[in-house]
């Protein structure tokens, strides 16, 4: 079994990854004027995952004999969401100027076949990932139970 606090460096790494990137993709869609209900509702998810992540990056750093290896996998794909969106909305704007940034273009793209509406899902389920792994740190860190088992449990729960 690998050392807890050389998985706890390589979670921090990947948290440190994924706010990056949500940050970035957050200070991107800002730039936009005249935004829609749907890019709100995006904006308001980064927010709430960029406060989570804050969140996870500090319970790692006061736990780290605590086993975050099970956050490994939804942080790479979360960090990596937020950058392949980021550059699919460069990719798309191609009607913005540097006085002007157009949104018309990247609200209509797709990502992964769904639209701005999906990916602001896809981030909320990220982000609830991440919360039940900081919920069960909270909640049982002192009995050392692991990330893992919480993540399982959930997984045969599942419908």
């Amino acid at each position: 079994m690998a050392d807890p606090l050389s998985i706890a460096c390589g979670v921090a790494s990947l948290v440190s990854f994924a706010l990056t990137s949500s940050l970035a993709l957050s200070t991107t869609i800002r730039s936009f004027k005249g935004q829609n209900k749907q890019t709100r509702a995006l904006l308001a998810e980064l927010g709430d995952l960029v406060a989570v992540l804050e969140s996870l990056a500090d319970t790692i750093g006061s736990s780290p004999d605590i086993d975050f290896g099970a956050l490994r996998s939804p942080l790479d794909r979360c960090g990596k969401a937020c950058d392949d969106y980021g550059r699919l909305i460069a990719r798309f704007t191609k009607h913005s100027t540097e006085s002007h940034a157009s949104i018309r273009d990247w609200v209509k793209q797709k990502y992964l076949q769904g639209d701005v509406s999906d990916f602001k899902d896809m981030i909320a389920a990220y982000k609830g990932t991440i919360n039940i792994g900081i919920a069960n740190v909270n909640m049982y860190g002192d009995q050392h139970h692991t990330v893992d088992k919480l993540l399982m449990v959930l997984v045969v729960l599942r419908p």
